[in-house]
């Protein structure tokens, strides 16, 4: 495990936070207490070693968990554009379901059970992209915000300048063998940048409810990326921004989220949207 003070470098991102326990709640199992020196030693370096690679793959499925212990609630197939990436993602529930598709700037809705009433008598709709809008909290307001939730590109490119690499080991989950890189982020530094790079009105919710949970204490929280050899995203642990709820009095909690990805570039690499006529168009 590299110690802290060796590896204080700034960097220019990471960091969807998260506050999994150090050494608990990984789901990976160390497999040496030797420094691992072919590990990157910065977070910049690791986002663009896992940037890149990714896209050269193109696509990959992938398992999205919340919860402690993390509980499956979503799985798709994440796929690369040139410019942007597009999504398909299908709810993990019993009864009622929903298959949601992130293709370009449109969001497309199928949902199942007792909800399916709602479509006009079409198997799809489209959903407005901000989580708050009615339709949205209705039908899966998790799933309107899972496109930046499970691309690492985006959630690498949200956290610049907040996130400092702390540790990195050599672990093994499942069959494979990956570096596990620790990462502290600064959760006002988290806010200043998100109010700092995009419309305020747009993001003021989630600026507020992170600036309230350092003021709490929350100063400092940890998130996890596991690469494996081809510095491939394999599992990321963080907080889920997206999913804070509005301040209110009593502490703000920061949820957790995990995803794993498999078959990069095994998976196809095209998402379609609903075919013509299937679509009925909904009020934001």
């Amino acid at each position: 495990m590299m110690g802290r003070a060796g590896v204080l470098v700034a960097s220019v991102l990471l960091a969807v936070l998260t506050g999994c326990e150090p050494g608990g709640g990984t789901g990976a199992t160390p497999t040496s207490t030797v420094p691992n020196l072919e590990a990157h030693t910065s977070v910049l370096d690791v986002v663009r070693a896992a940037d890149e690679a990714a896209k050269q793959k193109g696509s990959a499925f992938f398992k999205l968990s919340g919860g402690k212990p993390p509980k499956p609630f979503g799985a798709g197939r994440l796929v690369y554009r040139k410019r942007g990436s597009d999504m398909l993602i299908r709810t993990l529930q019993r009864k009622q379901n929903i298959e949601v598709r992130a293709i370009g700037d449109a969001l497309f809705a199928r949902p199942s059970g007792q909800v399916t009433g709602m479509v006009l008598g079409k198997p799809w709709i489209t959903l407005p992209m901000a989580a708050q809008q009615p339709l949205a909290q209705v039908l899966a307001p998790a799933m309107v915000k899972a496109r930046e939730k499970v691309d690492p590109t985006q959630a690498f490119d949200l956290l610049v300048a907040s996130g400092t690499l702390a540790a990195s080991d050599r672990v093994r989950l499942g069959d494979a063998e990956l570096t596990r890189y620790e990462i502290d982020v600064d959760v006002a530094e988290l806010a200043e940048h998100i109010e700092n790079s995009s419309p305020a009105q747009a993001r003021q919710q989630l600026v507020t409810s992170l600036r309230t949970a350092a003021d709490q204490g929350k100063a400092m929280v940890s998130a996890w990326v596991w690469l494996d050899h081809n510095n491939l995203p394999r599992k990321l642990r963080i907080t889920d921004i997206w999913a804070l709820p509005a301040p209110r009095a009593g502490k703000v909690a920061l949820p957790k989220i995990t995803v794993a990805y498999r078959d990069w570039g095994k998976a196809p690499k095209r998402l379609a949207p609903p075919p013509p006529g299937s679509v009925a168009a909904m009020p934001g």
